[in-house]
């Protein structure tokens, strides 16, 4: 799911944008290194749970609660950038969003 360019067409929804995608990048970085380990491998590597338990050696169980704690814990951080941000242009908060990545 991606934002047509020419729904970034104002310099205060391309800011707005610049400012969510910040704000992801640093939740991101703010994830313990299980959490962002397992969060990284699904969602930009598109591995399989079952996958990302054989390379972190721990149970399937495991990697999922830690994904969800991951996307959990940025929404949470996410929810703090300016509400505009998340009605200018279709960028969401939502940890959901996160599965698209």
């Amino acid at each position: 799911m991606g934002i047509a360019r020419d729904e970034l067409d104002t310099p205060e929804k391309l800011a707005l944008t610049e400012e969510m995608c910040i704000a992801v990048v640093a939740a991101i970085e703010g994830l313990c290194e299980q959490q962002r380990s397992a969060l990284v491998l699904r969602e930009f590597h598109g591995f399989s749970y079952s996958q990302i338990a054989s390379a972190m050696a721990c149970p399937v169980g495991t990697v999922r609660s830690r994904v969800y704690r991951a996307r959990e814990a940025i929404d949470n951080q996410v929810r703090h950038v300016p509400s505009s941000a998340s009605d200018s242009g279709g960028v969401s908060s939502g940890a959901p969003e996160l599965q698209g990545f």
